[in-house]
């Protein structure tokens, strides 16, 4: 086994042979932690988080760019790949582990693509699905303001879920931030910008307009 890595009550899990090579990992019962990372592509260099796997399948990334700073996470993978500025096609690619070559001894950074890790989250993504939520306004039925509700967490989609069923909500029911009817409304021209992960002033397409998933749903 490498070092640094360790292996408990694994029982049905990854094996010690699917993770050969990997380094950084630890292997409990349910799920799988390891360290990742994900390097930007405006230069700010390689964003190193923890990324934990679990046997329904589901993804999760505690960002340690910072460490003792950084708050970002749990988060899923595709937001971890917007925290870490980069802007390629698909997390898959872009977040990656790093992997030891006992041939060569020398160690190279894999995208998750490329490696086992991603076997649960294919045999059960039908059941435990996530998609990207764009941000959504709501406007104040006291003084008009339309104010910005991001959807990145089950609790932030819950929030903005009970405020659209109530017709008389203000400002300061606003549980994501302090807010108040004297506080200015956003530009029209920073509305457009709703975290799109395609296209930055998206009108609404199948990558950021969710129908339903584990993350919005009700438990």
């Amino acid at each position: 086994m490498e070092a640094g890595n360790k292996l408990v009550n694994s029982k049905e899990f990854f094996s010690r042979e699917d993770l050969k090579g990997l380094l950084g990992w630890k292997l409990q019962t349910g799920f799988l932690e390891i360290t990742c990372g994900c390097t930007s592509t405006m230069g700010f260099g390689d964003f190193v988080g923890s990324l934990r796997i679990t046997q329904q399948g589901e993804l999760s990334v505690v960002c340690n760019c910072l460490p003792g700073a950084c708050k970002k996470g749990p988060m899923p993978p595709i937001i971890f790949q917007k925290h870490a500025h980069n802007d390629h096609k698909t997390w898959k690619d872009s977040i990656w582990v790093t992997q030891i070559f006992q041939t060569s001894k020398y160690t190279v950074k894999v995208p998750l693509c490329n490696t086992v890790l991603l076997r649960y989250y294919y045999a059960n993504r039908r059941v435990h699905h996530v998609n990207f939520h764009r941000d959504e306004f709501l406007r104040c039925s006291a003084c008009g303001k339309e104010r910005r509700f991001k959807l990145r967490s089950k609790q932030e989609c819950g929030a903005y879920c009970c405020a659209v069923k109530n017709p008389n909500w203000v400002c300061a029911d606003f549980v994501q931030s302090e807010l108040n009817c004297e506080m200015e409304e956003e530009r029209a021209s920073r509305k457009v910008f709703r975290g799109c992960p395609k296209l930055i002033n998206c009108e609404g397409c199948l990558s950021c307009v969710c129908t339903g998933c584990d993350l919005c749903m009700p438990a």
